[in-house]
């Protein structure tokens, strides 16, 4: 996930994280959902893992998007060196998707500025500083798990550990083995 997320903001592409099917015969509703995200956001391709292929490329039917491929793409690109370019304060980084707990889930743009503040304004509510570190069980499509445990801890070079979030969902004490 970070270095299909990162790698997109490094390409000038913005990225779009979206949950992952959970349930059994959930395969239709969550085509049409991320068929749905995809008409939404406009997007050009799409990038799953290697176990959500066909549900990616079903997806991706009779869209403006393409699958892309798996985590091997990133595999394939040729080992260059480029300049990069930062992103600006009013620029778009990523789409944010609500839930869809009460409705279909809508798409929000986060800018550059907004998710600078945000993160500065959380690290220093918290008092952080380089003797914490965090744990975390939630999912990296969520703003929390996205936000609060891999974009804020790059800022402030505090590790972290991920659980699975279905692992944790099934057995929530397993924090206390890590």
């Amino acid at each position: 996930f970070c270095v299909a997320f990162f790698g997109c903001q490094y390409a000038g592409v913005v990225p779009v994280p979206v949950p992952v099917p959970v349930g059994f015969g959930a395969k239709a509703h969550y085509i049409f959902q991320l068929r749905r995200q995809i008409v939404a956001s406009q997007a050009l391709g799409i990038l799953a893992p290697d176990e959500l292929v066909d549900f990616a490329r079903a997806a991706a039917e009779g869209t403006t998007a393409r699958y892309a491929g798996g985590m091997a793409v990133f595999d394939a690109l040729p080992d260059t060196r480029i300049d990069l370019q930062p992103l600006g304060a009013g620029m778009a980084c990523y789409v944010q998707y609500s839930s869809g707990s009460t409705r279909a889930p809508l798409g929000v743009d986060i800018r550059q500025d907004q998710l600078m503040a945000n993160i500065d304004g959380s690290i220093t509510a918290q008092g952080l500083d380089e003797f914490d570190s965090g744990v975390s069980w939630l999912p990296l499509f969520h703003d929390m798990g996205l936000i609060g445990f891999v974009i804020g801890p790059i800022f402030t070079d505090i590790p972290v550990v991920f659980l699975p979030t279905a692992s944790f969902v099934r057995n929530p004490k397993i924090w206390l083995d890590k």
